[in-house]
């Protein structure tokens, strides 16, 4: 019982941002998988090191919220970086809720600087997913990525650039199976393989 009270405090303590998105009357949370893949884009640098930073985006409310998640350093080749992420979420669906992928250049310490950005709305994707683990046959989303910074959603609720040359492949994955544990992380939380959950 102490260890599990333990592992509830160092959570708590390493959560980035708080959980400000009432959860609306008669929703039910479901549990999905975000996977990202490759990545091809003119911009991207050979040889350097890239990572891809996850958030949800408030539509109705225009603010970023939630629990984030940063990927992994992937190195460059051939203008294309594959990340093999796979990010963990239970969340209530409704059309006001994005999820917004930032592609960062990785500086050693430094900070990083945002090459490129990508937003997908759920709401619209959520219907008739395939689930995970049986998404050899599911379709590979190509999300297209604009310039800048993704803080541009803050201003502006109309993507009207063209986007780059270059997209993002991901896949969006239905998992009941995170219905049994969603007592252990709240909703509006990415989480991957590498963060601790009972």
């Amino acid at each position: 019982m102490e260890e599990r009270q333990e592992w509830y405090q160092r959570f708590l303590h390493a959560r980035c941002a708080p959980f400000s998105r009432p959860i609306p009357p008669g929703t039910v949370s479901e549990g999905f998988v975000y996977k990202i893949g490759r990545l091809h884009l003119r911009e991207l640098e050979d040889g350097s090191s890239y990572y891809v930073h996850c958030y949800f985006y408030d539509g109705e409310r225009n603010h970023f919220f939630g629990r984030d998640n940063q990927s992994g350093l992937a190195v460059c080749n051939k203008k294309t970086v594959v990340f093999e992420e796979e990010l963990f979420f239970h969340v209530p669906i409704t059309a006001a809720v994005h999820i917004v992928m930032e592609v960062v250049k990785d500086y050693s310490g430094d900070d990083g600087l945002t090459v490129a950005w990508s937003v997908i709305e759920l709401g619209s994707q959520a219907s008739a997913l395939p689930y995970y683990g049986q998404d050899a046959n599911a379709p590979i989303l190509k999300q297209k990525l604009y310039p800048g910074s993704p803080k541009f959603l803050l201003i502006s609720k109309s993507l009207t650039h063209p986007g780059l040359e270059g997209a993002a492949e991901t896949r969006l994955l239905c998992h009941p199976g995170l219905s049994q544990v969603s007592d252990f992380f709240p909703e509006y939380g990415f989480f991957n393989e590498h963060d601790e959950i009972p």
